[in-house]
C-alpha cells in the first residue's frame, strides 16, 4: 500500500510529464491565431464561431480522427431520454485520460486520477500524439 506521500510524488511526476508535453508542443496550439478571410462581418463572425467551436466542442469524427476510441456502455436512463445508445469516447495511456462528452462535446483531461478540466482540441491532439509516440532508447 502506497503512502500519501508516495501517491503525491507519483501524481506530481505525472503532472510534470503533462507540463513537459504541453511545453514541447506549445507552438502547435499557441500560434492558433490565423487570418480569417471573409467578404462581410457576418461571414467573419460565422467563421470565427466555427473555429472556436472546433477547438472547444469538436465533433465525434474529429476526436476519433486524433485517436480517441469509442466504447459501448449501458445507461438505460440516457437511452430512454435521447433515443440512442449510450457510449464513451476516450483515450487512455500512461495515467492520462482524455474524455469527450457525448452531449456537450467538451474534452476533459484527467492525469494521475486528478481531473485537470476542459482542454482544447489542439491540446488533446498534442497530448495523444506525444503519448502514442514510440519510446526512443
Amino acid at each position: 500500500m502506497a503512502t500519501q506521500e508516495q501517491v503525491r510524488e507519483w501524481q506530481e511526476k505525472q503532472m510534470q510529464k503533462l507540463r513537459e508535453i504541453l511545453y514541447k508542443n506549445r507552438n502547435n496550439y499557441t500560434s492558433t491565431i490565423k487570418p480569417i478571410f471573409a467578404d462581410s462581418l457576418i461571414e467573419l463572425n460565422d467563421k470565427t464561431i466555427e473555429e472556436r467551436r472546433k477547438q472547444l466542442n469538436p465533433t465525434y469524427d474529429e476526436v476519433i480522427a486524433i485517436g480517441l476510441k469509442r466504447e459501448e456502455a449501458s445507461d438505460d436512463v440516457f437511452e430512454n431520454k435521447h433515443d440512442y445508445p449510450y457510449f464513451l469516447v476516450n483515450f487512455e495511456a500512461q495515467n492520462f485520460i482524455i474524455e469527450w462528452d457525448v452531449l456537450s462535446h467538451e474534452l476533459t483531461l484527467t492525469v494521475a486520477d486528478q481531473l485537470i478540466g476542459r482542454i482544447t482540441f489542439d491540446k488533446a491532439k498534442a497530448i495523444i500524439e506525444e503519448l502514442d509516440r514510440p519510446k526512443q532508447d
